[in-house]
């Protein structure tokens, strides 16, 4: 997916506006990061966060192969709120070595965590992203 062509706007109804791609979800109609993310299509897609604080509970979030997450810059917090387990990511994408992934963008979002959490993100075996 080339980011360059994504635009997010919306309008004076509170509307979510989105060109530039055709597969997306919108965070607030999912219960979770994960199931948005889980209901893309096959060849991908993207997740669209909107401005707000997105508690994340469920780390680590992964990501596949031609799977975008985007925001609206520093206002589309995901907040990750488990300080169980200290070597856990936020966002994770991890192929395997000869079976790398590609395709992964992350833009417009800021991560956050709790005192004693885990990482933010970690990628591995991600030949382009």
């Amino acid at each position: 997916m080339d980011m360059r062509n994504v635009k997010l706007s919306i309008d004076e109804y509170g509307n979510i506006r989105v060109s530039g791609i055709s597969n997306y979800r919108i965070m607030s109609r999912y219960r979770t990061l994960s199931s948005a993310l889980d209901s893309l299509p096959s060849e991908g897609g993207a997740v669209i966060v909107e401005p707000g604080t997105w508690n994340i509970d469920d780390t680590p979030i992964e990501l596949s192969s031609n799977q975008s997450i985007i925001g609206f810059g520093s206002s589309s917090i995901l907040h990750n709120t488990d300080s169980t387990y200290t070597e856990k990511h936020t966002i994770s994408a991890a192929g395997e070595s000869g079976s790398e992934l590609s395709g992964i963008n992350i833009k417009g979002i800021k991560l956050t965590g709790v005192a004693g959490g885990g990482h933010g993100i970690h990628f591995e075996y991600v030949d382009k992203f």
